[in-house]
């Protein structure tokens, strides 16, 4: 990879946090003012146990090296979650020489940019236990031996024992530092409870005081009227909030900016300060009756007093970008559903490339490796494979679209994250996300950010992961196929083939099937067992002498082996009977299948001006089943039940 311009890592650990989300736009827009690329590493939170395949988002940083970056900086106060600060210092040799950098935590031989908020916060603090007169109080903490935590949660039990209270007293709920983890929360200490009588709630951060705030208003309780709540970021949406928000201003902006230009020093070889320090300071507003205290704050430099609430119409994160956001995110979601029974690459990649580009996405790389790697518990170390390809690219600057179904584009990616002239940066980075579906690493994905919140590219990517690992898995299971199909030739076609139709016999089926199933329950995957029986063949043999039956099966057959899908499974199990495995498959996709089934019998009958109608009923069964799992007899026992069904429903409708 081609370094024209100074490379810049942004090491993160999640997009969907807001805190994240404010400092990745305060960097990024200082880097292209210093004319660098900034390229965003999303790899997860350290050691962390609770998510069960959370770990793999560590993959990711193998790339930060010198082959693709110059220089690093750190988001440690969120990367050291469930790390303490020797294990995180411990964690970073691993980026060796290259020039780092640190926002939020003071780390060894690292030029580390912290905020002082312990006066600030302490004011927070006493102002809700003093001012507000608060005696009932709740804590909602993060269960963490980040430094941030500790340090937050010292001050808040400083100042509340400082005030007379007993901090055990005090009730202290875990959450996880997001919304939807301290709503769920809530309701299940409300559950318990039947109440939620407190007069104050201490949040340690923003996210989990709006969760709070949305809750309590849910259950009749009025902010500041019945409880006051504080919060700690300042994130855009507590200015203007219902309540505004009371808080702490980090200076995120500031801190942002002096990162930026602390690593632009450290290329430059200029001597920097080991640390640099930001002003924290408090901001009361609604959430707290900051109206009643303005007097009393009115020459506190480490207090702000906002009365009124900012104007909707001057603020960016308006009420219109909550509805784009809640909008892109179900189309986020929707990806993977409506691309998923797509039976080949050209047809995945190019409704894949249609997708991302119908989120205004520009420029955008994905990266598979040649074999998926399966790490099945947390790893300090990802080894990455020696061969990798570009299964899809496109960048509207450098006019280039490359589409892995045409041609393989490979690569090693020791060597470079992505070959030259693929993607190029702009002022609001590159974010790098791994791609992988539980146990199993597949490959990364390179996008450039636009003006779309950073969170919807988590749940992008998601689903990526899952598309890919179901491509894969039938890339796996077609292989598999066109091996028996190979052998069978071999064998002259005797074994498994049957010899009235030339598809798959009875003996091929539950052979391949076997395989078939097996390796999707090696990869989770689901699909549909199906059972056919044609219509009225007693009565054509009767009526019309067994040759006749006999063109009527060839035809089912050639029509079944039509309209399913290249990689499903398609025999002949018995003599008006056939069955298929369909590997990926759901049921609405089926359905289409089936309406073509009964067309195509329909012009066969019209075609070959029939004394009869060829007709098929079909019966099936999804897997896995709760009860059979990926048991292809019982699968097929409960496809066939299902046929029974269909044949009678026919039956009454004639």
């Amino acid at each position: 990879m081609t370094k024209s311009k100074k490379r810049i890592a942004l090491v993160i650990d999640y997009l969907y946090s807001e805190y994240v989300n404010f400092l990745i736009k305060s960097i990024s827009q200082r880097i292209s003012e210093k004319d660098m690329d900034l390229f965003i590493f999303h790899i997860g939170s350290p050691n962390d146990q609770k998510d069960t395949f959370g770990y793999q988002f560590m993959s990711i940083n193998v790339f930060v090296t010198k082959n693709n970056i110059d220089g690093i900086i750190l988001i440690s106060g969120s990367l050291m979650r469930y790390l303490s600060k020797n294990d995180f210092e411990s964690f970073i040799k691993t980026y060796k020489s290259l020039p780092l950098v640190s926002i939020s935590t003071s780390l060894k031989n690292v030029p580390s940019i912290i905020v002082d908020f312990k006066d600030a916060y302490s004011k927070l603090i006493k102002h809700v236990v003093i001012d507000n007169k608060a005696k009932k109080i709740a804590v909602i903490g993060v269960n963490s031996i980040s430094v941030e935590v500790i340090e937050r949660m010292e001050v808040v039990k400083s100042v509340i024992e400082e005030s007379g209270i007993d901090f055990s007293s005090v009730t202290v709920l875990y959450s996880d530092f997001n919304y939807s983890g301290t709503i769920e929360l809530l309701n299940k200490y409300y559950a318990e409870k039947s109440a939620f009588d407190f007069d104050a709630v201490i949040a340690l951060n923003d996210d989990m005081a709006f969760a709070c705030i949305y809750f309590v208003n849910s259950k009749g309780i009025s902010v500041p009227n019945d409880l006051v709540i504080v919060g700690f970021d300042n994130l855009s949406p507590s200015s203007f909030s219902i309540p505004s928000l009371s808080t702490i201003s980090q200076s995120l902006q500031e801190q942002g900016r002096v990162a930026a230009d602390t690593i632009d020093e450290l290329l430059n070889k200029k001597k920097v300060p080991p640390v640099q320090v930001v002003k924290a300071k408090a901001v009361f507003r609604q959430s707290t009756r900051a109206s009643e205290f303005k007097d009393k704050y009115i020459n506190d430099e480490d207090v702000s007093i906002e009365v009124n609430p900012i104007d909707n119409s001057k603020n960016t994160y308006t009420v219109s970008d909550w509805y784009m956001k809640s909008t892109r995110l179900f189309q986020a979601m929707l990806m993977y559903t409506s691309i998923e029974n797509k039976n080949n690459a050209a047809q995945i990649i190019n409704d894949l490339e249609k997708q991302l580009k119908a989120f205004d996405i520009k420029a955008a790389s994905i990266v598979i490796y040649l074999k998926p790697i399966e790490k099945i518990k947390v790893f300090d170390y990802f080894n990455l494979p020696k061969k990798a390809y570009v299964f899809l690219a496109f960048d509207d600057v450098l006019q280039n679209e490359i589409n892995s179904s045409t041609k393989k584009m490979f690569f090693n990616p020791n060597d470079t994250m992505i070959p030259d002239g693929i993607i190029c940066s702009n002022n609001k980075g590159i974010l790098v996300l791994p791609l992988f579906y539980k146990t199993m690493q597949y490959g990364y994905f390179l996008v450039r950010r636009s003006e779309m919140d950073d969170s919807i590219y988590e749940v992008i990517t998601t689903s990526i992961s899952s598309l890919i690992a179901s491509y894969v898995a039938n890339e796996e299971a077609q292989k598999e196929n066109d091996k028996i199909i190979k052998n069978n030739k071999l064998l002259g076609n005797i074994i498994c083939t049957d010899d009235l139709t030339s598809i798959t016999n009875r003996r091929g089926f539950f052979d391949l099937g076997k395989k078939t199933l097996d390796f999707a329950s090696s990869m989770g995957q689901t699909g549909l067992i199906v059972y056919c029986d044609m219509d009225g063949l007693k009565k054509i043999n009767d009526s019309f002498g067994h040759k006749e039956g006999d063109k009527a099966i060839i035809a089912e057959a050639q029509i079944l082996k039509k309209q399913f899908r290249s990689n499903d499974i398609v025999a002949r199990i018995g003599g008006d009977e056939f069955a298929v495995v369909c590997p990926g498959l759901d049921i609405k996709y089926f359905n289409r299948i089936k309406k073509s089934i009964d067309n195509e019998c329909q012009k066969w009958s019209i075609n070959n001006d029939s004394k009869y109608k060829l007709s098929i009923s079909l019966g099936t069964c999804i897997y896995p089943n709760e009860d059979f799992q990926y048991n292809l007899q019982s699968l097929l026992a409960e496809a066939d039940s299902m046929l029974y069904l269909e044949k009678q429903r026919k039956k009454d409708n004639s």
